[in-house]
């Protein structure tokens, strides 16, 4: 990569210049929005591969809410996870706040859902069977 030579004090940059400066800056970046948007999706798909997994192995005769408890178990882990990657973007004042601002509202939805599913499941008296 050729060095960049110092600019005089008198010098004027051209717009061509300009807009190779432009061009060569690196693109934003904006991970934890991205992760904070993706986590209940990743989390739901997980939670089906590892309910199969836990089904196919252990092959529960009669005790199939076990499963399903440890799925959402499983997905609230996820949403928790995006909850605070959305505000870790908020925190760092990434671009894309939007993007975080929805990840926290459907993460909290999915928080909120999976902790109701696996309260009640274990409290109601399904897993004391």
């Amino acid at each position: 990569m050729p060095r960049k030579r110092p600019r005089l004090s008198g010098e004027r940059r051209s717009e061509s210049m300009m807009d190779a400066e432009e061009h060569s800056r690196p693109p934003a970046t904006y991970p934890w929005a991205v992760i904070s948007l993706l986590a209940p999706f990743c989390g739901f798909f997980c939670s089906i591969a590892l309910a199969w997994m836990f089904a196919a192995i252990f092959r529960p005769s009669g005790h199939g809410y076990v499963i399903i408890l440890v799925a959402f178990a499983f997905w609230l882990c996820f949403s928790i996870l995006g909850v605070v990657a959305g505000i870790i973007s908020l925190s760092k004042r990434e671009q894309r706040s939007g993007m975080a601002l929805t990840g926290l509202l459907l993460n909290g939805l999915v928080s909120a859902l999976s902790a109701w599913v696996v309260v009640t499941g274990m409290v109601g008296g399904y897993a004391r069977d």
